[in-house]
């Protein structure tokens, strides 16, 4: 009677453990997904940066729920350059959230939470020239925000 009770409680455990490592979030470092949710007559595409490549294909089936076959521009960038853009994003977010007329949608993913910004497209375009002044370290990235800037513009 004995064994089967240790064996019926060593059997949740293992289950519980295995339920818990499924939960987890398989991201190692952070994420920022900039995408067009506006209407549009021409094709925008979504910029995916993040400090890992995993991570960046983590996101981009995982939250943008794109399956490889969109073009998606992604972009693995050092920690700091992460953090400056994290911060500039952030501090849109306490401005303020407008979904009833957002065109565009940036949403942050760290290791401790998910935060997304709506924004209509003139504050899109305020945001994306301060990412702009951000990226200039990183040519690529910064020709990338330029030209969805560009693409979402009247």
């Amino acid at each position: 009677m004995k064994k089967l009770g240790y064996f019926t409680i060593l059997i949740v455990c293992i289950l519980l453990l295995r339920q818990n490592a499924g939960a987890q979030t398989p991201m190692k470092s952070s994420v920022i997904g900039i995408q067009y949710i506006g209407p549009s007559d021409k094709p925008v595409t979504p910029i995916v940066i993040a400090q890992s490549r995993e991570d960046a294909d983590w996101f981009k089936s995982g939250i943008l729920k794109l399956n490889g076959l969109e073009m998606t521009d992604v972009h693995v960038v050092s920690s700091s350059l992460m953090e400056e853009l994290i911060v500039s994003v952030e501090k849109h977010v306490e401005k303020g959230n407008s979904r009833a007329r957002a065109v565009v949608l940036i949403t942050v993913v760290t290791h401790s939470r998910t935060r997304e910004l709506h924004l209509s497209r003139n504050d899109a375009i305020k945001a994306l020239e301060r990412l702009t002044e951000i990226s200039k370290g990183s040519p690529a990235l910064e020709k990338d925000i330029v030209h969805f800037k560009t693409r979402i513009s009247p």
